[in-house]
């Protein structure tokens, strides 16, 4: 997962560079179609972390991404207690990332590249 994970960084890295994320206030959100409660629940139904037999019933961790100015979402990075969680959090994003639209934020209309920080958490079947 790590060397694909990787891969996909460089080339999303070129994108940001054209199109980086404004650091200002947007006058609205970056927003998935049906919600980010949906995206929420999408990603965590793509997350099948069973067979790690990890010791808690439920792991918190922080989703930040990119929304660019069209819509897409890229440059997906977890933060959390344990690595291997958190890159297959990473890899289910990429999975499930072309299951719906992103509505870019706005600011005074336009639509920008902004920043989505989304926390998470994930509950394990045991």
């Amino acid at each position: 997962y790590k060397n694909a994970l990787d891969k996909i960084a460089e080339d999303e890295k070129k994108v940001l560079n054209n199109d980086p994320p404004v650091k200002a206030k947007v006058t609205k959100e970056a927003d998935y179609e049906t919600g980010k409660a949906a995206f929420q629940k999408s990603l965590s139904q793509a997350v099948d972390l069973a067979f790690l037999n990890y010791s808690s019933d439920s792991y918190k961790a922080t989703l930040t991404f990119v929304v660019d100015s069209k819509g897409n979402a890229l440059d997906a990075h977890v933060k959390g207690n344990n690595e291997d969680v958190n890159a297959f959090i990473e890899a289910a994003f990429y999975r499930i990332k072309e299951n719906g639209k992103w509505k870019p934020a706005e600011s005074n209309g336009k639509p920008v590249s902004s920043t989505v920080i989304m926390p998470l958490v994930l509950t394990f079947k045991k």
